[in-house]
């Protein structure tokens, strides 16, 4: 997401993480009745930016946090709960290119990988370059267990020129920082491929009242499987651009047959009205310049519907939106959500919310 302390971080960590004993699951209390007249959140505390997986018969759920403490991992039996927090941390060490002081990551999300030396989980997120104060990267690490911990790697795998990255983001300006990273798969001639999608953002100008006015990005590069996402193939491409406000960020691709849809999140993520857009192509480097507001039903009812993911739910052929929304008002932190997903015509919408287990 943009330059800021994100989600659970400014406000709640350490007011509402409980500490889990050794290895064991963190599991907390019912969701909180309905205030401010939100609905009810899927999980009851909580979790912003969320990345998601289904791996093991179970959700996995990462959110914004630190690598190394224990509030950054979810699980749940079922897309709406219950849900509750792993015993372990997200990294099992501070990656070497990483700030030795500030342990905070944004938007953490996972892939599976099926390599020569069997099935590897590999996680991706955005956390303080060395030496910098807030400009960040995206680093990588690997793990035999979807819920971690994950060894790190000691480079970047997309960052500004300078840091080593195997992606460094060509003809990107130094003052960006890159965060809202999420791997997808897709299947093109037939061949499996699996592509990195991030944003980059910098302040563009501050006007007269003192305004800062930002220049947002998203990119992508392609990600060398048999590398464990290692290395790339080739240079990664911007694929939107925003010179001006409103910020587009959390870049999400889905492939649906020959056509692949990008979901963004758009606005000022201090706001309700704080969203999540899409656009279409059938060329995976060729976009349109905007995008359109994605529909949810009437009686939603939650604060924002920014940082989507939306993934294959259960059963087969469905899908499901994993998104953030403030509870129990407006200046609360973001909270997990979860909707069905159709697709009419090719077109996505929001068909139903889940209610908490």
């Amino acid at each position: 997401m943009s330059f800021r302390v994100r989600g659970i971080l400014r406000r709640t960590v350490g007011a509402a993480v409980v500490a889990a004993v050794a290895g064991a699951p963190l599991v907390l209390t019912a969701p909180p009745a309905a205030a401010a007249g939100y609905r009810p959140p899927v999980a009851s505390y909580p979790i912003a930016d969320p990345g998601v997986l289904h791996a093991g018969g179970r959700w996995v759920v990462m959110g914004t946090g630190s690598w190394s403490t224990t509030n950054t991992i979810s699980t749940a039996p079922a897309a709406n709960g219950p849900w509750s927090r792993v015993g372990n941390a997200l990294l099992t060490r501070r990656p070497g290119w990483a700030s030795s002081g500030d342990h905070s990551i944004w938007a953490p999300s996972e892939v599976r990988i099926d390599g020569s030396d069997g099935t590897r989980y590999v996680v991706f997120y955005a956390a303080v370059i060395a030496g910098q104060t807030s400009k960040r990267c995206i680093g990588t690490g690997v793990s035999t267990s979807p819920t971690g911990p994950f060894v790190p790697r000691d480079a970047p795998i997309s960052c500004i020129a300078g840091y080593g990255a195997a992606d460094p983001e060509p003809g990107t300006v130094q003052a960006d920082s890159t965060i809202d990273s999420t791997a997808s798969y897709v299947t093109i001639d037939g061949q499996q491929r699996l592509y990195l999608l991030y944003k980059t953002q910098h302040v563009a100008y501050v006007d007269s009242s003192g305004h800062k006015h930002y220049h947002s990005t998203i990119r992508m590069v392609r990600v060398n499987i048999a590398s464990y996402a290692t290395a790339v193939l080739g240079d990664s491409h911007q694929l939107t651009e925003r010179t001006d406000n409103p910020i587009e960020e959390n870049p999400v691709l889905v492939q649906r047959g020959a056509t692949f849809t990008l979901f963004t999140s758009v606005g000022g993520y201090t706001t309700c009205n704080y969203h999540t857009e899409w656009r279409q192509s059938t060329h995976l480097w060729s976009w349109p310049a905007t995008g359109q507001r994605l529909s949810f039903p009437t009686g939603t009812n939650t604060c924002a519907t920014g940082d989507a993911q939306v993934v294959p739910g259960l059963p087969e052929d469905s899908w499901r939106i994993f998104f953030s929304g403030r509870y129990p008002d407006a200046s609360s932190s973001f909270m997990l959500y979860v909707g069905t997903v159709t697709w009419s015509d090719g077109t996505p919408e929001v068909y139903s919310m889940l209610d908490p287990a």
